[in-house]
């Protein structure tokens, strides 16, 4: 986890999303939607909301490719992440 996470000013929601991924890849699971689903305490229009936040501020990616329908994640270093959505 990198504490830099807390300087964004972000809402909880994003941020209690971006420590269950860190958790996740601390120990060596994806961060995928079930994987968060899994673990995430709100409704799943909060979770989506969260994904899009981590996503526009380049702190999570979207991974593509494969034959899997699994929709999985990465976590960005945090020297790429913005620190507004401009």
């Amino acid at each position: 986890m990198d504490q830099r996470i807390f300087q964004l000013n972000l809402a909880v929601e994003p941020i209690s999303l971006y420590l269950i991924c860190s958790a996740l890849t601390d120990s060596g699971q994806p961060i995928s939607m079930s994987t968060l689903a899994s673990r995430w305490t709100g409704s799943q229009e909060s979770m989506s909301a969260a994904i899009q936040i981590l996503e526009r501020h380049h702190i999570l990616r979207r991974l593509t490719g494969g034959r899997s329908a699994i929709v999985q994640f990465e976590i960005i270093a945090s020297s790429r992440w913005k620190t507004s959505e401009a």
